[in-house]
Parts: structure tokens; sequence; C-alpha cells
């Protein structure tokens, strides 16, 4: 039986509130099985969602997960982007194919711009809400890519203190791509999306 179908009840109910910390959990739950390739990153990130909330059938959340990295983080000769080249390629995607709003775009963009310049992840969302003339739905939407990015902050810390491959800035682009990749995720597959574009993004960005 696929591993990304239901094999228990759920004991936990997946929530929005908890998509930061689920995509840490997801990030640990890849990271130990040692993904070799795109498609399994994203094929474990969905594993782990079953094993852990018992949800019922997350093929069709991974095939669009691994859709939307596909076409957003390559090239025409279908090579994968330079990793700070990736967040601002599957944003303008996102906008393009309607996923997100102008506003979102932007917001996000001036998110990317500032963390770029600063280092600053925190700071660089504040200064979005302030503004940035968001509706309510994108509000919500920017809030989740703050989450994402600040436990993902939390996540790889401990790896750019120890490991020269993780200093900036590549550091920040894994980073960008987590919150990037959860919100876009989000947006099309709520919660479970999110998780599981969020961190394949993020692990394969950290490669």
């Amino acid at each position: 039986a696929s591993k990304l179908r239901l094999r228990r009840k759920p004991s936990v109910d997946l929530s929005i509130k908890n998509i930061g910390k689920d995509h840490n959990a997801a990030l640990d739950y890849i990271t130990k099985r040692k993904a070799t390739s795109f498609g399994e990153t994203f094929i474990l990130a969905g594993e782990y969602l079953v094993e852990t909330y018992g949800v019922e059938n997350v093929e069709r959340e991974v095939e669009n997960a691994a859709g939307i990295f596909k076409k957003s983080q390559s090239n025409e000769l279908g090579e994968l982007l330079d990793v700070e080249e990736r967040p601002k390629a599957m944003l303008s995607f996102a906008f393009e194919t309607e996923i997100i709003s102008r506003g979102l775009y932007k917001a996000l963009l001036s998110v990317i711009d500032n963390i770029a310049k600063t280092g600053e992840v925190y700071d660089a969302f504040e200064q979005a809400f302030k503004l940035a003339n968001l509706g309510k739905e994108e509000i919500k939407a920017l809030e989740i890519g703050k989450d994402v990015a600040q436990n993902s902050e939390k996540y790889w810390k401990p790896k750019r203190d120890s490991n020269r491959r993780y200093l900036l800035p590549k550091w920040l682009a894994v980073v960008i791509c987590d919150a990037v990749g959860g919100l876009v995720g989000n947006a099309i597959g709520g919660p479970i999306g999110g998780v599981i574009l969020g961190a394949g993004a993020s692990i394969e960005a950290a490669r």
C-alpha cells in the first residue's frame, strides 16, 4: 500500500496554526531519511503528514507541490536555478498563474529584498505588514509565510553556525525558499500543501 494513504485514524488535527512547527518536523523527518531526489523529498513530506496526522490521502498534494517546484525552479533547459534565484522565481510563477494576488506578490518581493539586505526575517515581515495595503486573506497568507520563515530560521541556524555550506547568503536563501514555498503551498492545498511545498523547497535549497 502507498505510504501516502491513510493507515490509521488521525490522532491530531492538522491546523494552519501549526504550519511552522509542522514544517520543521517535516524537515527533520526528510533529513533523517536522506532523500536523494526532489521527487523523493516531496514524497517524504507527504509521508510525514500521513504518519503524524493520519491524513487520508496526500498523493495529489505531493504531485501538485512537486509540479510547482519543477516548473518554477528550473530554467528552459530543465536545470535547477541557483538557490538565490529560486524564491523570486517561485513567487513570479505563483503570481503569473494567479495562485497569489498582486498585493501579496509585491509584499513578498519586499520581504525577500529586505531579508537579503538586512538578514532580519522578523523585521522584514513586520515592515511588509505596515507598508503593504493588503486585504484580510492576504494578511493571513503573509502571516503563514512569516510563521514558516521564523521556524525555518530556528531549524537552520545551528547548521549555519556549524557548517560553512550554510553561511550567508545561502542560509538566507534557504529560509526565504521555505517562506515562499509554505505560502504558495498553502494557497494551492491548505496546511497540507503548505507543509509539503515549504519543506520540499527548503530541503532542495539546502542541498
